[in-house]
């Protein structure tokens, strides 16, 4: 019990790994963190628990919840859980430079660590310059016929948002396929 731990390491050469000496196994150890991630898009949904390292970038911890939840890691967009309360925070951008720790901090050190996430139908990348718009289509009789969430260009015009729209709408046969 009190005694101390002696690592005898064979030197294989070039080794291809992401650990590849006893020193970076054990610092990755020391480091590793259990986190939940939940998609936010789902009511009560509880998430699913991934061992990571706290040193992941965004992209590493991108690509294994993408690899996890089966799709592009650049049509998930992540979120900070806020601390006061367990729900949805800012947006993290794509571009976050810094480490898995860092969005860690926040959360108290007794409760489980989460972050919370969606599925994109775009790039984030492309969403990050685009702008949220969200209408409702009305048919030739002035109806309520769709709810359309459009994203154009963040200094977009009015043209270009009638064009996003277009991508939506399911025009019927002997319509001229004009918006106003």
């Amino acid at each position: 019990m009190d005694g101390d731990i002696i690592i005898f390491e064979k030197d294989e050469g070039e080794v291809q790994s992401d650990l590849p000496t006893c020193m970076d196994y054990y610092k990755d150890l020391f480091y590793r963190v259990e986190v939940t991630f939940v998609d936010k898009t789902i009511p009560n949904d509880q998430g699913f628990t991934m061992e990571l390292s706290q040193r992941m970038t965004y992209d590493q911890f991108a690509r294994a919840v993408a690899q996890r939840v089966g799709t592009d890691p650049y049509l998930l967009q992540f979120f900070k859980c806020q601390s006061y309360k367990d729900s949805p925070g800012n947006a993290l951008r794509c571009t976050f430079e810094g480490t898995l720790k860092d969005l860690l901090l926040f959360s108290k050190p007794k409760l489980p660590k989460k972050i919370f996430y969606q599925q994109l139908s775009i790039r984030v990348n492309e969403l990050e310059n685009k702008k949220q718009y969200k209408c409702i289509y009305l048919g030739a009789n002035m109806k309520e016929e769709k709810e359309l969430v459009l994203y154009p260009n963040k200094n977009g015009t009015v043209a270009d948002l009638l064009e996003e729209a277009k991508k939506q709408i399911e025009f019927s046969e002997g319509s001229t396929g004009k918006l106003r």
